[in-house]
Order: structure tokens, then C-alpha cells, then sequence
């Protein structure tokens, strides 16, 4: 990536940041579900989700509104390393690297098994 992308890029990151940290949690919650809502059926698929931090998007409803989903968290491993890890049900996360959730136990999942 260029400079200038990069710059633009950085600004862009800037922005968002700045307008999702102005949203009420009243109208995350809306725009969360907004964003659930464009979700296709995911039925006998392996999805890679995460939990987010409070200014990111709440997906976490989506493992229980499809439970015929295989989901998959993401949880650091190492510096600058991440695997996927099953996940039946939210309760299976706990906070780990940067207090983010991730899943407490299980076997890595191979990133090529990701629909």
C-alpha cells in the first residue's frame, strides 16, 4: 500500500472511531442489530466471528439465533499469532489478550474450514 492509501487509510480509521466513540449505547444496540439483521441464513456453516469491544458491533446474539452454525473465535496464541476456536454457546468466552473474549478451551480449527 502506498503512502498516501496509507495515510488515507489512517484517517479514515481516525474518523470512525471518533463518530462510533459520539454513538449512545442506545443507538450501538440499533446499529448492531441492524447489522445482525443483514446476516443470510448460516445453517450447516462454519462461520468465524468475534466478540467485540463496546464500539464494536455485537454479534454474540448470532450463536444463538443459529445454532445449526459451527462457530468459530478467534483467541491470540502467541505475539502476532491468532487461531479459530469452536464455540457452542457465549458462555465458552473469556477474557483474554487486550480483556477481549475468547474462547477458554478446544481444539484450533484449520482457517481453510471457514465458509
Amino acid at each position: 500500500m502506498s503512502t498516501d492509501a496509507s495515510h488515507i487509510k489512517a484517517l479514515l480509521r481516525k474518523a470512525m472511531r471518533i463518530r462510533v466513540a459520539g454513538l449512545t449505547s442506545e443507538e450501538k444496540t440499533a446499529q448492531s442489530e441492524i447489522l445482525r439483521g443483514l446476516i443470510p441464513p448460516l445453517a450447516g456453516k462454519t462461520c468465524a466471528i468475534f466478540a467485540g469491544t463496546e464500539n464494536e458491533p455485537d454479534l454474540l446474539p448470532l450463536v444463538e439465533l443459529f445454532p445449526d452454525t459451527r462457530w468459530l473465535f478467534p483467541k491470540v496464541t502467541g505475539e502476532g499469532t491468532m487461531e479459530f476456536y469452536p464455540v457452542n454457546s457465549t458462555t465458552e468466552l473469556l477474557r483474554g489478550s487486550f480483556g477481549i473474549r475468547e474462547p477458554s478451551e478446544g481444539d484450533p480449527v484449520n482457517p481453510l474450514e471457514i465458509d
